[in-house]
């Protein structure tokens, strides 16, 4: 079940951190006005053997799902709709991922946050 678990917040925080970093970019491209940099880009998934921004991602993906599942009884379609457009609001692709990877884990993910396992535990191979 936490092997479960993890798998799903791996694919959304992966895909959320590779968004990030691309916006990074296009960001920096603007900003020097110029287009496709050439340059080594910033790595904000790999740090040493650990990844980097992609533990905090996790961290708040497991405590805002926890928040959702133990403060209100939501419905399989309320924790859909508000974890993947919180999360990829502006991918429309990415949101229908996220529905797709959520729908089909969401019954061992409420029993994984009703355990009141710690996020930490959760995101340890992204810490």
């Amino acid at each position: 079940m936490t092997r479960t678990v993890a798998l799903l917040v791996s694919c959304l925080i992966l895909v959320h951190a590779l968004d990030v970093n691309n916006q990074a970019e296009v960001n920096r491209n603007k900003q020097k006005g110029v287009g496709p940099v050439k340059t080594a880009k910033d790595d904000c998934m790999k740090v040493g053997d650990r990844l980097g921004c992609a533990c905090t991602v996790c961290k708040d993906v497991v405590k805002f799902t926890r928040i959702m599942i133990l403060d209100h009884v939501p419905t399989e379609e309320q924790v859909l709709d508000k974890v993947c457009r919180r999360i990829f609001k502006s991918d429309e692709s990415k949101e229908r991922l996220c529905e797709d990877i959520v729908k089909s884990e969401l019954p061992e993910m409420i029993k994984y946050v009703k355990e009141r396992i710690d996020p930490h535990k959760v995101c340890k191979k992204f810490c």
